[in-house]
């Protein structure tokens, strides 16, 4: 759906962290090119109709991807380089949309899309195409699975909301020249529009009686407030008159017009709109009608379970979710328990380790080292750290990964926390799952492939993504220099507290309604039966049921298809080989990846 839709792009790049303003350091790492996939090649025989069905799905393929790349400005900028390469003239500088009326729009083009797909002939296509194919023909299904459901969306979630979200892109749109600085000025003055856009939408949920609760209306009113009382300090005057001192092709005249341009839109356009939505919140405030998950709803489990199946990149129910899910935990808890008797010691290391080898750089150097056996080489790149603006420090996490153009991956970011970075006791792990061999080395890798379709390289498939990072994480906790037992301890701890148990608990929740009292049992079976955590879940469960899910059943997912690839190949079964038949898909649905390496 169109409101859908855009607020995921707006997520994708906001979940990836605040930018700063100059990079504190920068590596240039050499890679020789890929080793060469394992896809089949075509079996399809090079004739006329093969032919006319491939460009038929190539055309779908690229209206699609221009549709979604270009729906804000902000993904435009983020993930085009050159727009030639992809016949793209002119794109409304925007931030997307929220009225029910452009999701209608949106809906209709989807069944367009889905008339058009019906006509390319699947069984002439070649194998990456009709992988291609499905993964497309999956996206328009899901979208169109969705209409009517509408005000169960929330735009205002907890941590990735577009309140929180929209200033943090902001500032790490590219400055790069005086175009970019045109494109940044017309998106900041379109704060307006969308927030009183996002007002109309929460009036009209007040009415129908699915407001938020009043927990979440506070965390909402309190971050607008926050923003707020930045004033002159405000972040997006600071990161942008540093970008603008910068560009070398201005003349002192026009950097001083350009900051006061700016200046006059924080002030006179964003400050504005995000009092008029803290003063649309205070006053929606105690109309929501249920405190409990979204099952309590009319229709709200059967939105729940379409909402996790799509969330979950595997086709997989609430039920398979969960079963999924609890065999997971499972399986985590006796790899704990093996280790901890394997290595009765790693209990007192567990709480006094500190994985980091010293500065980012020789974080990032041994990581480079320690994954070159078992990785399919990556192509030539390098690697940008940029530091998050001390006023932020205390509101974001160690690091991020911004993830790069579809154009041109050679340039990378990471993004990274002085403050939380100076106290970080995990930063090698931290640096895997945003560097080697985690989202930078994932994004890197499969952008030089051939075979990926346009849409793949940019579809929401965040269940994916996060999946691989957290088994990159878990590959080097348990190849590291600090012993395999105790990595084995300490990640299978904090994937079972932080990951499995709460995405567990927000299927009992929204499908089942289970009550604070059922939460607070199940997770005391676990012995983690304490108030604060019982309550942080209940709520986050509550006010944003698919935060953790897609981390978790990525993870679950990823590593149930491990087991069962390692499991049929026996004797023969090779990381590498692994690695690389399985990046060699591109990003995809895991359902569509496990029947292929799997034969079913």
């Amino acid at each position: 759906m169109d409101f859908l839709k855009r607020a995921l792009i707006v997520t994708l790049a906001a979940c990836v962290l605040l930018v700063g303003t100059l990079g504190c350091g920068c590596i240039s790492v050499t890679f020789p090119s890929p080793s060469p996939t394992i896809t089949p090649a075509p079996s399809q025989p090079d004739t006329a109709e093969a032919r006319e069905a491939k460009a038929k799905l190539d055309a779908i393929d690229l209206d699609l991807f221009k549709e979604y790349v270009c729906s804000t400005g902000i993904s435009y900028q983020l993930w085009i380089i050159d727009p030639t390469n992809y016949g793209i003239d002119e794109v409304p500088m925007t931030l997307g949309s929220a009225t029910v009326e452009e999701d209608d729009a949106w809906l209709n083009q989807c069944n367009t899309y889905k008339d058009r797909l019906s006509e390319v002939d699947y069984g002439l296509l070649s194998d990456s195409d009709k992988l291609n194919y499905e993964i497309i023909s999956r996206f328009i299904d899901d979208e169109i699975s969705l209409s009517g459901t509408e005000y169960f969306d929330e735009p205002l979630v907890p941590y990735t909301g577009l309140h929180s979200n929209m200033p943090m892109t902001m500032t790490y749109l590219p400055l790069d020249d005086k175009e970019d600085v045109e494109i940044y000025l017309a998106l900041l003055n379109d704060f307006g529009r969308l927030f009183d856009e996002i007002i109309a939408f929460e009036q009209e949920k007040s009415k129908r009686g699915m407001f938020m609760t009043d927990s979440a209306a506070n965390n909402v009113i309190e971050s607008c407030t926050e923003f707020i009382q930045s004033g002159d300090d405000c972040f997006l005057i600071g990161t942008f008159d540093e970008a603008i001192d910068e560009l070398d092709e201005l003349t002192v005249p026009e950097k001083t017009q350009y900051k006061a341009d700016n200046l006059k839109a924080v002030k006179e356009v964003v400050m504005p709109a995000y009092t008029r939505l803290a003063d649309c919140i205070k006053a929606l405030k105690g109309t929501s009608t249920n405190n409990n998950g979204l099952c309590a709803f009319d229709g709200g489990k059967e939105y729940f379970n379409n909402a996790i199946r799509i969330a979950s990149c595997g086709n997989l129910d609430a039920e398979a979710c969960y079963t999924l899910l609890d065999n997971c935990r499972v399986d985590l808890t006796t790899s704990m328990v093996r280790a901890i008797t394997s290595s009765p010691k790693v209990l007192d290391q567990f709480t006094t380790v500190n994985y980091t080898l010293g500065s980012v750089d020789d974080n990032m150097n041994y990581l480079q080292q320690l994954i070159k056996n078992d990785y399919p080489a990556l192509p030539d790149h390098d690697v940008d750290y940029m530091q998050v603006p001390d006023e932020l420090a205390d509101y974001v996490s160690p690091a991020a990964y911004l993830i790069p153009a579809v154009d041109d991956a050679t340039h990378n970011t990471i993004i990274l926390n002085p403050s939380s970075i100076a106290n970080d006791n995990s930063l090698l792990l931290t640096l895997a799952h945003e560097g080697y061999p985690g989202h930078m080395y994932q994004y890197v890798y499969q952008r030089s492939l051939k075979n990926v379709g346009l849409f793949a390289s940019v579809a929401p498939l965040t269940a994916y993504s996060e999946g691989w990072s957290q088994a990159s994480e878990q590959y080097v906790y348990e190849n590291c220099k600090f012993g395999k037992d105790l990595g084995t301890v300490v990640f299978t701890n904090n994937m079972l507290s932080s990951v499995i148990l709460p995405a567990m608990v927000s299927i009992k929740v929204n499908y089942e309604g289970w009550t604070k009292q059922q939460v607070f049992d199940f997770l005391n079976d676990q012995n983690l039966g304490y108030d604060d955590y019982v309550d942080y879940l209940y709520n986050l469960s509550v006010d944003h049921p698919l935060y953790i899910l897609e981390y978790a059943l990525g993870y679950a997912q990823y590593s149930e298809l491990f087991s069962q690839v390692k499991a049929k190949q026996g004797s023969v079964f090779n990381l590498k080989s692994f690695y690389t038949q399985y990046l060699s898909y591109g990003p995809a649905y895991y359902d569509m990846i496990k029947s292929r390496m799997l034969g079913d």
